[in-house]
């Protein structure tokens, strides 16, 4: 069976015994192995120096094996020691020492040794007693050792932590902050300054709430001296002004750090950009709500568009049927002529939600622009400036010229309200490519890269708050008072612009004007060729079924084809 090698905490309790002779050593040894003190000997202070090396509790020599270059080898090793270790030496003076070579001895170590003189003959309790105080020495610089691995250890744990904190700072949107006891910024790191553009001198104690927005930074002191005050969680979500002179939000987050006793030492903390998140969560929250009343929309409006075909068709059929003197026809035309304004109501609606029936054709969207400017001029006004700047490269778009038209008219509309005043309207065209960076801009909306095509009308009106932007192209909401609109003009431009497969947005700011962007993508195939008038058909006695589950639009359907010359089935369903 093979042994085992000594273990370090084995040679670290050993006695190493250098004698003039082998037979000596072996009794050296013997002697400390019946006290109970392993030991081994050397052949020569090379020997010795190389076990020191491995580890040694205390080293016996005698002083006549120290012959020749011996010393300045072993205070070599010495030398070379840890700083926590000072191996003890005691050496057994040679019979012939004299006072003056025993200092002698004592010089050459004086540097580096820990060293112990016992003169021969030495009794062995003596010798005993001495190795064991000098190994009980030993073990307190073992255990210094061990406290300085230990503390080695822990420091260098902390130096990775702090890495990797560093790290996950510099990696993170977040920007770190830290306070003292008394809610005093101290410490807001590069990531602050970079942000928001301030020095150091002027965030640290509470000039970071100079970058916060004048209408948040009231309540933002309150709730953090709030949590100052009871010791709590901070947290806050506000506007901060960026470098470049545009406030976002951002969430700031704070704990206070505590000593054993329960006293605040510090606060630590971060504060995140949230506005990308929020204005996510706000178009997905008005699309769902477009949504929601487009279905609600739609289905009030298929209704209403039903039975007003029915009043249309039969008040027509009456008209036709009365003499031009007769005293009741002024009233069936009144009531005809509200029919029909009721109709371009449901319409609009059916706009809205995407039902509508488009005849889309390729178009030059230049060429539509151009077209509408004369009679833009002319309902807008003299005090109303308007101004046309087409980009000869905005290319064509598929989409129903009647249908694009009245997005343009309504919001020319828009703008003239809100430019009672006066202003400038500016119409313009230009070419774009949306890719996913655009997109990430506007999530919460499913954008397909690609070419487009942009028409952009802004006015130098009054411009719209956040509560009024949010519910801009809902139908029937609007800010006109009761008689100047139906609330209908950006919500039919919102499902027309939707259903061409386009996107609309709208950037507002009170005070400052109001900008529509659309975008439609752009196509490559020729111009459609306008349609021509094609007359009505007339029938010879053919049968047509007729299938309609309103009573009403079937009635009127069945007449409208007898009266063409058609024979008429009719079925309320399959």
């Amino acid at each position: 069976m093979r042994d085992e090698a000594p273990s370090p905490r084995a040679y670290g309790e050993r006695v190493l015994v250098l004698t003039p002779t082998g037979r000596d050593a072996e009794l050296m040894v013997a002697t400390l192995s019946q006290s109970g003190l392993k030991s081994s000997g050397c052949s020569d202070v090379a020997a010795l120096c190389a076990a020191i090396e491995e580890g040694v509790g205390v080293a016996v020599i005698a002083e006549e094996a120290l012959g020749g270059n011996g010393p300045d080898l072993l205070d070599t090793t010495l030398a070379s020691q840890p700083s926590w270790s000072d191996l003890p030496l005691v050496i057994l003076l040679a019979g012939s020492a004299t006072l003056a070579s025993s200092h002698a001895l004592l010089s050459c170590f004086a540097r580096h040794g820990n060293v112990t003189l016992l003169e021969r003959p030495v009794r062995t309790i003596a010798l005993i007693s001495t190795l064991r105080a000098a190994l009980r020495a030993r073990h307190r610089q073992y255990e210094v050792r061990d406290h300085l691995t230990q503390r080695a250890l822990v420091q260098s744990a902390l130096e990775r932590s702090e890495s990797r904190y560093r790290s996950l700072t510099l990696a993170s949107a977040s920007i770190v902050w830290i306070a003292d006891a008394a809610g005093s910024f101290v410490a807001q790191g590069p990531t602050w300054e970079a942000y928001t553009g301030q020095t150091r001198s002027a965030y640290q104690g509470w000039g970071w709430l100079d970058a916060v927005h004048p209408e948040d930074r009231d309540a933002v002191a309150g709730v953090w001296r709030r949590a100052l005050e009871r010791k709590e969680v901070y947290y806050a979500e506000y506007r901060l002004l960026r470098h470049d002179g545009q406030y976002r939000r951002v969430t700031a987050r704070g704990v206070p750090v505590l000593d054993l006793g329960g006293t605040v030492i510090e606060w630590v903390g971060t504060c995140a950009d949230v506005e990308d998140d929020r204005r996510a969560a706000d178009y997905l929250r008005q699309g769902q709500r477009i949504e929601a009343l487009g279905k609600l929309a739609g289905g009030v409006a298929h209704e209403v568009n039903n039975m007003m075909t029915a009043v249309l068709g039969f008040g027509g059929f009456v008209l036709n049927g009365m003499p031009e003197d007769h005293p009741l026809r002024s009233d069936v035309s009144e009531m005809v002529k509200a029919g029909t304004r009721a109709a371009g109501i449901t319409r609009q609606l059916l706009a809205f939600t995407r039902q509508q029936v488009l005849q889309p054709t390729v178009l030059e969207l230049n060429g539509v622009v151009t077209d509408l400017t004369r009679m833009l001029g002319g309902f807008l006004g003299a005090d109303i400036e308007l101004t046309i700047h087409l980009d000869p490269e905005a290319g064509r778009v598929r989409a129903d010229r009647v249908q694009l038209e009245q997005v343009i008219v309504n919001l020319a509309l828009n703008a003239r309200y809100a430019m009672e005043s006066g202003g400038r309207l500016r119409l313009e065209t230009a070419s774009v490519v949306l890719n996913d960076a655009y997109a990430s801009r506007h999530a919460g909306t499913a954008i397909e890269s690609g070419s487009y095509a942009v028409l952009r009308v802004t006015d130098t009106g009054v411009g719209m708050d956040a509560p009024t932007r949010a519910r801009a192209f809902e139908p029937f909401f609007t800010t006109k008072p009761v008689g100047r609109g139906t609330g209908l003009g950006l919500s039919t431009a919102y499902g027309i612009v939707k259903q061409s497969g386009g996107y609309i947005w709208l950037y507002s700011e009170p005070g400052h004007g109001t900008s529509v962007k659309i975008y439609l993508p752009r196509v490559s195939d020729p111009l459609g060729r306008p349609s021509r008038p094609v007359a009505s058909p007339r029938g010879q006695g053919e049968t047509i079924l007729v299938v309609e589950d309103e009573q009403a639009v079937r009635t009127l359907a069945r007449r409208i084809l007898e009266v063409a010359g058609y024979d008429v089935l009719e079925a309320a369903n399959g």
